[in-house]
């Protein structure tokens, strides 16, 4: 996802369920829809908690505006997630549409594709189904409140060579500071590693806080990128490694040697 700008990049976790992990194409297409719902569905209730503890009023953009349209945003996400399989049946009925406008609908590999659009929308729904959209909320709470904590960790030992102790960082500031920089990580602005993207949100969101020197903003944001990028791509290509070893054989998620 981090590697290829606009996240076009996630688009692996697709290949990878379906090609190597022998999952249909609709499963591993429903659930990336629904992950990638719920990356943003998590992170503006962290925003809004943050940004009530540092003090609504701390920089400009935590007015009383910016909480509202955040509020309003999550809201809107929420309602996404429920009626998640609805929009993709429709788009499902658009290209159907198309298909038969330019007498296509005899094509059978765009007929492929709608049957397996409908398949991801009943996928969806059978997810949701099963109620378990409260369960995962809290295990991606639990995910990136773990990862974004051990972040202000990483960045106090950046910045240890400058006298910064514990007490000079404020824990709840610098959180609202990571927040900042992974939220642009989620956005189709991402560039290639995520370099000078991350980067430039993690600057911004210190700069309106007021809490660096830009010099030391801009050197703490990269060298905490450069660091978690290398940690985050070794374990990536292990992973790829250990997924095409000769004679490993993976039945549905299941690695058998």
């Amino acid at each position: 996802m981090d590697l290829i700008p606009a996240r076009i990049g996630s688009l692996s976790y697709v290949y990878l369920l379906n090609k190597r992990f022998g999952f249909p194409f609709e499963v591993a297409a429903s659930t990336f829809l629904i992950s990638f719902v719920f990356d943003f569905v998590v992170i503006f209730p962290m925003f809004l908690f943050a940004i009530i503890l540092v003090g609504v009023n701390a920089f400009p953009v935590a007015s009383f505006p910016f909480v509202a349209i955040s509020i309003v945003l999550l809201f809107t996400l929420v309602i996404l997630l429920v009626y998640l399989d609805r929009l993709v049946k429709t788009l499902a009925d658009i290209l159907t549409w198309c298909l038969k406008k330019l007498r296509m609908e005899n094509n059978l590999k765009l007929k492929n594709l709608v049957t397996k659009v409908l398949l991801t929308a009943k996928d969806i729904t059978t997810i949701r189904d099963r109620k378990i959209y409260g369960k995962v909320l809290l295990s991606s709470l639990a995910v990136r409140v773990f990862k974004y904590s051990s972040l202000y960790f990483l960045l106090h030992s950046v910045l240890v060579h400058l006298k910064f102790e514990m007490a000079d960082l404020n824990f709840w500031k610098v959180f609202l500071g990571i927040l900042g920089a992974e939220f642009s990580a989620l956005l189709p602005i991402h560039g290639v590693a995520g370099l000078g993207t991350w980067e430039g949100a993690w600057v911004l969101t210190f700069k309106l806080l007021g809490f660096f020197d830009p010099k030391v903003a801009v050197v703490s944001g990269f060298s905490v990128h450069i660091i978690t990028q290398l940690f985050e791509y070794s374990l990536g290509i292990l992973s790829m490694v250990i997924l095409y070893l000769p004679g490993n054989r993976i039945i549905r998620g299941k690695i058998s040697s």
